[in-house]
């Protein structure tokens, strides 16, 4: 699959797929630590991509964009979605959909450029633990990934094996999941892919005080039984927002639901 590049004004670079046509975009927004997100999101980019023009954006410390120097806040990212656009000339009908982290990422984008923004998808977005919990998952995992590298697990491909499990299953090409393994080994829980993490949890909390901005924008939410409830509480501040809970489910809801999504995310789009 082809790959490109844009420059951003720091010099330095971010990766991106693009495929398909159209007055409309969807960009396609990650979640956390997915070493490829074509791979992760491979089924829907396929499917959107005979709609409109689809993105798979890849984030600083992602695939094969840059690892940056740049803080890893949400605003930070948010920003350089922005210049993203700016550099190919994408001005307004910006559909963005976000898993997990990214669904944050993608409100967090809504808010701040509204006229550009014609609609947003949520894959199961939820808030993260309780702020005692989230800092002891925090630092375990933290010191987890840097005795991981240390010893050179990161660099077996046994240490992602039910990662790479899921995309053989849902029929990823072969050069795709061969790719995802060697960034796995690369650049699997860098620097950039730790500071998200670090600052995932305010930026959450900051994200969704209020998008006023957006309260009347089009949001789908397709959530699964353990985090409707969440979907319920962002209905608060978006009283427009369509909730379709498929019940139960992992958090690679776009993976365990995957024809249910797709079909969601076509029926929105249009």
């Amino acid at each position: 699959m082809k790959k490109d590049f844009v420059t951003l004004s720091n010099g330095e670079k971010l990766s991106y797929h693009k495929q398909g046509e159209g007055k409309k975009t969807v960009i396609l927004l990650s979640g956390l630590g997915a070493p490829m997100p074509l791979a992760d999101m491979y089924s829907i980019f396929q499917e959107l991509s005979k709609h409109c023009q689809t993105i798979v954006l890849n984030r600083f410390g992602y695939s094969y964009s840059d690892i940056t120097k740049r803080d890893r806040t949400l605003a930070t990212v948010v920003k350089e979605i922005k210049e993203f656009c700016d550099i190919l000339g994408i001005k307004e009908n910006v559909y963005l959909v976000g898993h997990s982290l990214g669904s944050f990422n993608a409100l967090g984008f809504a808010e701040e450029y509204p006229k550009m923004v014609d609609g947003v998808v949520l894959l199961d977005c939820y808030p993260l633990p309780l702020r005692t919990t989230w800092y002891v998952l925090n630092i375990v995992f933290g010191y987890g990934v840097i005795v991981a590298k240390k010893l050179g697990i990161l660099e077996k491909t046994s240490a992602f094996s039910s990662y790479i499990k899921i995309l053989e299953k849902e029929k990823v090409p072969e050069n795709i999941i061969a790719e995802t393994i060697k960034l796995c080994a690369k650049n699997g829980y860098n620097n950039n892919v730790m500071e998200e993490l670090k600052s995932s949890r305010n930026d959450v909390l900051t994200v969704t005080k209020n998008l006023k901005k957006i309260s009347t924008l089009k949001v789908l939410s397709i959530c699964r039984k353990v985090s409707s409830y969440y979907s319920k509480k962002i209905k608060r501040l978006i009283p427009e927002i369509i909730i379709h809970n498929v019940g139960v489910s992992s958090h690679m809801i776009h993976h365990d639901h995957e024809k249910i999504v797709i079909k969601d995310i076509v029926d929105f789009i249009k």
